[in-house]
Formats: structure tokens, C-alpha cells, sequence
């Protein structure tokens, strides 16, 4: 196989790798390598030793960083960050890995635990709103029932 004229071989890789000042620099002047698979390859031999930098992490308190998402209204608390496909809010509880809805994390403020079996309820119709204020403790058919969109409409129909 006929190597072309932008190859570079192990040594010449290693003498660039050890002019560039981060992993950055050294791939974009490597893009020029004979293959993604072999980029790859070579990346990996050289890097082997060196461990991503990680950035220090700002340990906020839970209430500044939940509320630094909300704009208070007259009438609702609206989520500004991160919806769902459904419109409720969500936030991100680090010693969780995992996001919760911005409702109940608002109810967890509150000092209001959620028992099993009860769902929590907009009384504002409004699935932005974390005003504890606005939301209620609920059975899943209560819920249900009151709700307004057309798959519960076709539910109270049926009864």
C-alpha cells in the first residue's frame, strides 16, 4: 500500500504531540492523517497518559439554584429553564444524577413530602407553575379526572 504524502507516522505524530499545548491544538493540526480510524488510533497511544482536566464544580445551594429558574408572577411562579415535552419544568439534583419535576422539587422546598400513591396537582392549570401555593396533593384518578386534555376527556366520558 502506497502511503500518501500527508501521512504521518508514529514519530512525527509524538514530535508534534510534544509542540502543542493542549489536545486541542494537536487535532487540529492532525486532521490531516491518513484516516478517521487511524487518527483515532494514534490519538489514543499518544494520550493514553494524560486524564481530561476536570473544572471545578460551584457547590450552590439547592434553593438558590432552583429559584435562580423562576420568574415570580402575580398569579404563578413560572419554570424558565428546562421543560419536558409536556410542558413541566425540570431541575437537576446533583447527589440524585438525575433530573426531577420543578413541582415537586418545589413541594420538597416547601418542607411537603409526597406519600406514595398521590400525584401532584396544577390548581392553575398552569404545568410551568412551582408555586406551592398552586399545587395539591392528589390521587392519580383525581387527577385524571379533573385534568383538561383530550385523553381525560374521553376517560370522564366513559363513566
Amino acid at each position: 500500500m502506497n502511503k500518501p504524502a500527508n501521512y504521518w507516522n508514529f514519530n512525527t505524530i509524538n514530535a508534534v504531540a510534544q509542540q502543542c499545548k493542549s489536545i486541542a491544538e494537536f487535532r487540529e493540526r492532525f486532521m490531516s492523517a491518513y484516516t478517521t480510524a487511524h487518527r483515532l488510533k494514534i490519538t489514543k497511544e499518544i494520550f493514553s497518559h494524560m486524564k481530561p482536566r476536570k473544572l471545578p464544580i460551584k457547590k450552590e445551594p439547592i434553593e438558590k439554584r432552583f429559584f435562580s429558574k423562576v420568574k415570580k408572577t402575580k398569579e404563578c411562579w413560572d419554570w424558565i429553564a428546562c421543560k419536558d415535552s409536556d410542558g413541566y419544568g425540570a431541575f437537576w439534583k446533583n447527589e440524585k444524577k438525575r433530573a426531577v419535576p420543578a413541582h415537586r422539587m418545589s413541594l420538597e422546598l416547601a418542607d411537603i413530602n409526597i406519600p406514595k400513591g398521590l400525584v401532584v396537582d396544577h390548581i392553575c392549570k398552569n404545568r410551568g407553575c412551582v408555586n406551592p401555593k398552586h399545587l395539591r396533593l392528589v390521587t392519580p384518578r383525581v387527577n385524571a379526572l379533573e385534568n383538561t386534555n383530550s385523553i381525560c376527556v374521553k376517560f370522564r366520558k366513559k363513566e
